[in-house]
Formats: structure tokens, sequence, C-alpha cells
């Protein structure tokens, strides 16, 4: 049977990954947080993380206006993530933050009530250098209980890797509100890499074929029972994705409405995002990212000789 690929391990050395994951148990355990740049961030050290794991040192204490962090080490692509319930009866948006700038965020508002409590989440892949610092915050100081997680991805599998470089990666991520049919326009632009994101217009135009992923968060504040909501993907300008949430039978009318899909683009092609009702329009905030994905596997053909495989008996 022919071999699928022959490395000599010793010229391949295994990579060893960093990782982080804090999480706390309960609800009622709130993490103690800190103000920097008009945000809440939690105190790292504080003893309501009952879950810790930091497998390589990342965390960085420091007061405000800096505040804690985890300091990256290594160089390379990086998934992060964060999800917090609030005791909260308002509107709560949380943060992932990259070297003090804003590159994703959630929001949730559970409407009135004194005993409501918001769940909300942020989620990111992005490239991280060599000190970067990633921290979390969140808008209001409404008691943490959370988990939160920094995880680094394997590297492309490379040979020869002299021969190949490396080309820096795409990725937009956008906020804002509508209470209309129609195109999600930046309000905030928290990043724009590779600036393939028209903030103007919020089309976003590839600047590679490849893999992309696409991912939105949409909360729509209405008060109809019969209220839903589609999130509509458009590509060169053709209707191309649509999901939609199902009507809520709740007199706030709160509807969630999560969308992530990694799609294959040519280099030229235009994604445009935008939102249909059903029913009576209400304000719908939104979260998205569009985010070119890194090559899976690059070789230098030259380097890999293919075996020859003879047939005998």
């Amino acid at each position: 049977m022919p071999v699928g690929m022959l490395v000599d391990p010793g010229t391949v050395p295994v990579e060893d990954l960093d990782y982080v994951s804090y999480a706390t148990s309960n609800i009622g355990g709130s993490i103690p947080t800190e103000i920097v740049g008009g945000r809440y961030l939690p105190q790292l050290d504080a003893a309501n993380w009952t879950h810790k794991v930091d497998t390589n040192s990342l965390l960085t204490l420091a007061a405000p206006p800096v505040g804690d962090s985890f300091t990256i080490k290594k160089a390379g692509m990086y998934a992060v993530s964060v999800n917090m319930v609030a005791n909260s009866y308002a509107e709560q948006t949380v943060y992932i933050f990259r070297s003090g700038t804003i590159v994703a965020s959630g929001w949730a508002n559970t409407g009135a009530g004194t005993s409501a409590m918001s769940q909300v989440g942020a989620d990111i892949t992005l490239p991280l250098a060599v000190g970067d610092r990633i921290q979390f915050g969140s808008l209001i100081a409404a008691g943490w209980s959370a988990s939160l997680s920094i995880r680094q991805l394997p590297s492309s599998s490379v040979v020869n890797s002299g021969t190949v470089p490396i080309t820096p990666l795409s990725l937009a991520s956008f906020s804002g509100s509508r209470g209309s049919n129609g195109v999600l326009v930046p309000a905030t632009v928290h990043t724009n890499e590779g600036g393939a994101l028209n903030a103007g217009t919020g089309l976003f135009t590839a600047p590679r074929s490849g893999r992309y992923r696409v991912a939105a968060f949409l909360h729509n504040t209405g008060s109809d029972v019969t209220q839903n909501v589609a999130f509509n993907l458009v590509k060169n300008g053709a209707a191309f994705m649509t999901k939609a949430s199902g009507a809520m039978n709740n007199a706030q009318g709160n509807n969630i409405l999560a969308f992530d899909r990694a799609i294959t683009l040519a280099a030229g092609d235009t994604l445009l995002a935008d939102i249909t009702y059903a029913g009576v329009t209400y304000t719908n905030h939104f979260d998205i990212t569009y985010q070119e994905m890194p090559t899976a596997t690059v070789i230098d053909p030259g380097t890999v000789p293919v075996n020859d495989q003879t047939a005998s008996g």
C-alpha cells in the first residue's frame, strides 16, 4: 500500500502549544473587576476563579490603566473565547481585546425585571504575535460568572518553509444596530486587518481565494410575540445563505440568532450581510466577523518524494 507521508521525526518536532482556561464554578461567585478604558475587566488573580489552567504562565498582572492580561509568548494562530452570565436586568456587552483594541464583542439584553440574568459570549480566531496582550471585559459591572479560554492552534504543515512566504490573513470585525430591513452597516469597526472591509458600506471583498469564516450574532429587543428575524448573507450581489430565528412567545420579545459558517471564496468575491423582519420591526444589535482561514497544508513537492510502490507475489 502507498505510504501517505514519510517524515524523519528528528526534523519535525512536536509542537508544544500554549493553552489558557479560566472558569468560575457557580453563578454566585462574582469576579471582582477593575475599570480600564471605561470598561470593566475581571481581576485574573481573584480567588473566585476556581478553575485555572495556564500551561506557559501567560498571566500578567497589572494595575489600571493597563489591567490584567494574558501575554502571548509564541507567535501563531489562536482561538479566543469568553462566556459570561451577568446578574443584571440591563443590556450587557462582553469584549475580547488584543493589546488594548477590541477584536470581538457580544451583546445581550434580558429586558426588564430585577431578577433577570443575561448570558453573553464572544469568540474569535486570529493571528497573535509575541508580546500581544489578550484581555476580556464587559460594558457594565454586573458581576462576572464566566469562562474564558485562549488556545494556540497547531501550525499549518509546511515543508521547506523557507520557500513559502507567510501572508497576513484578513480579519474584519464590526458591530452596530438596525431597526428595519436592510444592510447591516458598521457603526463600530473593531478590527479591519488587510483592509478587506468597506467600513462605510459593510461590504467585504475576499483578497485571496480560500476558506473564510463568517460569524454573526444578532439580538432583537422587540416586544411582538410573533416577531422573528432572518440573517441573510449576500455573495456577489446574489442571495447566498439565510438563517432565521423562531418567533418568541414572550412579552419582552428578546430574540437571539447566531450564524457561524465556513465558506469557500474566490479572490474578489464580495459578501454583504442584511436582515429581514417578519412582524413588527425593532432594534436589532449585531456583531459580525469575516475571517480568512489559514491554509491547512503547504508543501514544496520537491522536498517530499513520492514512494515508488511495486506489487509483488
